[in-house]
């Protein structure tokens, strides 16, 4: 599978998290970053930050809200990033 649909598939899997649910919590793990959300069963899984943005980019996140989120995360913390209702 090459990068561009594997980016496809992770931003069609966050954007359906986001459809029912008003937030997505993001966070670092030793193996990369993941993206889940409350009564969901599988997290949305990047092994690098370029994937992780790109499917933020893709879910409608402002770049200086990306910019922010990198500067704030490491392992173990926890970002909350919510959609407009």
């Amino acid at each position: 599978m090459q990068s561009g649909e594997q980016t496809r598939i992770r931003s069609a899997a966050a954007s359906a998290i986001l459809t029912r649910r008003t937030s997505i919590v993001m966070k670092q793990t030793r193996d990369g970053y993941e993206l889940t959300s409350d009564g969901e069963p599988e997290p949305v899984q990047c092994r690098s930050w370029p994937q992780a943005r790109r499917v933020l980019l893709r879910l409608g996140v402002p770049v200086h809200k990306i910019d922010e989120i990198s500067s704030q995360l490491s392992e173990g913390t926890e970002i909350v990033v919510r959609r407009r209702v």
